[in-house]
């Protein structure tokens, strides 16, 4: 599967994935906060970063999107 079409697919099932999860708490926005600067963007574009951290974060988006 070409990179471009497996990211669409899974920007895809993120979206769908997400669409059905339970609200999140307030207190979660803080923690997501400190893992954004303190976590992820020092190790941008690492192994962890791409397949972890930012799939992570673009299902939050997602799920925020929602409510």
């Amino acid at each position: 599967m070409e990179t471009a079409t497996h990211e669409y697919y899974m920007s895809e099932k993120l979206k769908d994935v997400a669409s059905r999860a339970p609200p999140v708490g307030s207190a979660v926005e803080p923690v997501l906060q400190f893992l954004e600067s303190r976590i992820r963007k020092p190790l941008e574009g690492t192994w962890f970063d791409q397949w972890i951290a930012t799939p992570a974060k673009q299902y939050y988006i997602a799920m925020k999107r929602r409510d």
